[in-house]
């Protein structure tokens, strides 16, 4: 059964037994989490439609679904790990991984001499709308103050960034001028 009836008066249950507010900083958190990883679900769909259309013939983004359900996946054991959970996050291996993806992307794109609004090609537009929520939940694990979010800012912090390249790199091959 999905439902137990044990939220119905406000308050949720961690990982550690421990019964909070449905109001607390944590699962604001774990909620914030919740909407990126669905945000980027939403992208992964746009994609694989490209992919599906007649359009695939000259653009493939299978590389950048790819590394959105990789995301995901991260985005999940984060989530768990703010709700108490004893599962392992390696942030160094993982922060170095996006950054090595950052740095592909960079390779790809014209540097920017200016600001761009966010937008372009519907998956790229959403792709933006992930990364403003990736930065809301780094703002939000630095004011939970919780130690094992802490540790994790770093991947929030270059997670927008990978979002941002590959937002207008999808521009770029769907031939959307920034």
């Amino acid at each position: 059964m999905i439902y137990t009836r044990q939220g119905d008066h406000g308050n949720t249950k961690l990982f550690t037994g421990q019964v909070v507010s449905k109001a607390s900083p944590v699962i604001e958190f774990i909620g914030l989490i919740d909407e990126l990883s669905s945000m980027i679900g939403v992208c992964v769909s746009l994609l694989d439609d490209v992919d599906d259309s007649e359009v695939s013939e000259i653009v493939d983004f299978s590389t950048e679904i790819e590394i959105l359900e990789e995301i995901q996946h991260d985005l999940y054991v984060i989530g768990a790990i703010a709700a108490g959970s004893n599962l392992e996050f390696d942030t160094k291996k993982e922060v170095s991984n996006v950054e090595a993806i950052i740095d592909d992307y960079e390779k790809l794109l014209k540097p920017l001499k200016r600001f761009i609004l966010p937008g372009g090609d519907i998956a790229a537009a959403n792709i933006h709308l992930a990364r403003a929520k990736a930065r809301q939940i780094e703002r939000m694990a630095v004011s939970v103050k919780s130690k094992s979010l802490l540790v994790i800012l770093p991947y929030l912090n270059r997670l927008s960034d990978l979002l941002f390249n590959m937002a207008r790199y999808i521009n770029l091959k769907m031939g959307v001028s920034e």
